[in-house]
């Protein structure tokens, strides 16, 4: 496991700070604009780990990158998705819903651990990015 140290875990700080301005700009309609950069910023930055992720696992030979998991949530399809229109992509969305869930099952079962105090604020903000798609979807907006 993880050992912890006293002090201010920064991590968790920041995650916490990114899923509440996630949140508040996708549930509150005046809070548009702040919804749709925090959804940005949060595609962008999981997509591109999620391709940071994928090439060490498959182009190099470190050991420590294989089999790992966190792509389930850090979707490299995430990097283009950020800069596609919400329009259209609800069952993109409802498979990313599904693959944060199998992430955290996998945790659950002892498959792969998971810093879940720092990475559960960054998992919840991205429910709330991918529902938000599917709920502009379904109404049409």
């Amino acid at each position: 496991g993880v050992k912890r140290t006293a002090g201010t875990n920064w991590m968790f700080v920041i995650t916490v700070l990114v899923a509440m301005f996630t949140i508040v700009g996708v549930m509150l309609p005046r809070m548009k604009l702040l919804g749709n950069i925090m959804a940005f910023i949060l595609l962008f930055v999981t997509g591109l780990l999620g391709c940071l992720m994928f090439a060490m696992w498959f182009a190099t030979d470190h050991q420590g990158c294989q089999n790992n998991y966190n792509m389930l949530w850090a979707l490299p399809t995430n990097l283009v998705v950020a800069f596609l229109p919400k329009r259209n992509k609800d069952k993109y969305a409802m498979l990313a819903i599904v693959l944060v869930f199998v992430s955290l099952t996998l945790h659950v079962v002892g498959v792969q651990g998971l810093p879940l105090l720092e990475l559960s604020p960054l998992l919840l903000a991205l429910l709330f990015v991918y529902g938000a798609i599917i709920k502009k979807n379904r109404n049409g907006n």
